[in-house]
């Protein structure tokens, strides 16, 4: 029953193109802003041009920023292109778990005839917590972060990759709540502030409940 629920959670998240569309690639429709506290709002739209243009000038200070080539990344991703164990994974992050002796866990779930589903998760090794991988409910790999800098202190960005080895975004973490996040050309995606995202007008473009 799992895998049908899930294969029609998948369907839904295809684009036009056939092509999957991950946790962070979806957006909500923009919504209107009401009174904030949010910096980032309150500042005027030239403020804001200028600290985007800012903090894409730091994306370089933690090395070259570019794809890796499919067959390097298959063979040095290898062991993670499959989560062996995806079942249990996947019951314990529908439990509540965040974390056990291997993994830091996050689920991201949809809803589905009034109850939560599980379509995504991922898992940050403990072992090797410079990597994120991001599965499918079938325990598939969809895409990867690579952690450059002094991370866990800040700042310090990631990397993401799909699961070929392209780059996708370069995230800039300036601290705990606030993440700068760019599109591999350097187009400005969005900020990050607490569990909102905005864009660069200040809108309200996606929340995350995992923060």
């Amino acid at each position: 029953m799992r895998k049908i629920i899930i294969a029609v959670l998948l369907m839904l998240l295809f684009q036009t193109a056939g092509t999957y569309t991950a946790a962070w690639e979806i957006d909500d429709k923009p919504a209107k802003n009401e009174k904030s506290d949010c910096k980032w709002v309150n500042l005027h739209q030239t403020e804001r041009d200028a600290k985007i243009r800012y903090m894409r000038g730091k994306l370089t200070a933690f090395g070259e920023n570019k794809s890796i080539k499919k067959s390097e990344f298959k063979k040095q991703y290898r062991r993670y292109m499959k989560d062996a164990k995806t079942d249990a994974n996947y019951r314990l992050i529908s439990d509540g778990v965040k974390v056990t002796n291997e993994n830091i866990m996050t689920g991201y779930f949809k809803e589905y005839n009034d109850a939560k589903v599980l379509y995504e998760y991922s898992l940050q090794p403990r072992r090797d917590y410079r990597n994120v991988f991001y599965y499918n409910g079938e325990g598939n790999l969809i895409y990867m972060n690579s952690i450059a800098g002094p991370y866990p202190r800040f700042p310090y960005i990631s990397r993401q990759y799909n699961n070929n080895g392209r780059l996708k975004n370069i995230i800039y973490f300036e601290n705990h709540d606030l993440q700068y996040v760019y599109k591999a050309n350097g187009k400005f995606r969005g900020l990050w502030d607490g569990d909102t995202m905005y864009n660069r007008r200040g809108y309200i473009i996606k929340t995350r409940t995992n923060w």
